[in-house]
């Protein structure tokens, strides 16, 4: 028990200290984390406890913090050569694309999804910046914020240049996850394969919409995307 008691803390603090226990399950493994070092008798408690109210409060003091720091302006015409920076995911039979930009800012892009792009391939980009903005109750701006992305790409024109650019070790990552769903893709028919492929890497670009609804209103979707269920399982199985 003690192993399982210093996985959930330790997981527990890194939540808090990364998302500012912003989300529900986050919040509810925190609070879990801080009654169990309440609870524990003896000395340690007193170490545990200060340590998790302080990673809390400076996960507090993070999401609280993001700012939105961009030298564009809404509508600006913009021409760069950028680097595509994380994994394209499908979205309303589109890509999105978040790219960094010579001068180190993100943008993110809505583009057809032919050609498909992949992380580390170098293009150049012309389109019409967007600033993000309040959309009725949700702070979009904050949202993109808390990802590094500045702005939004409009009306892009693309042009490949090149390929293999990004760093070396995400792109290993990246080819890793590629071989999985490749595996798993050929070993099962869809959309058991999508619903695989959603539980082992949070994937969801191929799972058809009727299932993704239908998990919704049974309230389980948090099954398919990687949460923090998946890293508990990943802790428990570590030790």
């Amino acid at each position: 028990m003690y192993t399982l008691h210093r996985s959930i803390i330790a997981l527990a603090s890194l939540l808090a200290f990364m998302a500012g226990v912003s989300h529900l399950s986050q919040l509810y493994l925190y609070i879990g984390a801080c009654a169990v070092a309440a609870l524990h008798r003896g000395w340690l408690r007193w170490l545990i406890l200060p340590w998790l109210v302080s990673c809390g409060l400076v996960g507090l003091w993070r999401y609280d913090s993001y700012a939105i720091i961009t030298t564009y302006q809404d509508g600006d015409l913009f021409t760069d050569t950028v680097m595509v920076d994380r994994l394209p995911l499908l979205h309303d039979d589109q890509q999105r694309l978040v790219v960094v930009t010579s001068n180190n800012q993100r943008l993110q892009i809505d583009a057809a999804t032919y050609p498909a792009y992949q992380y580390g391939d170098v293009v150049q980009l012309d389109c019409t910046i967007r600033l993000p903005g309040q959309i009725e109750e949700f702070a979009y701006d904050r949202y993109l914020a808390r990802y590094h992305i500045q702005a939004l790409c409009d009306y892009p024109v693309i042009t490949f240049i090149d390929q293999r650019q990004g760093n070396p070790y995400i792109s290993k990552i990246y080819w890793i996850r590629n071989t999985l769903k490749q595996r798993v893709e050929s070993l099962w028919p869809e959309p058991v394969a999508a619903l695989i492929l959603g539980v082992l890497i949070g994937e969801q670009d191929t799972i058809p919409e009727s299932i993704y609804t239908a998990f919704q209103r049974a309230g389980v979707v948090h099954i398919l995307v990687v949460s923090g269920m998946h890293v508990l399982i990943l802790v428990q199985l570590l030790t």
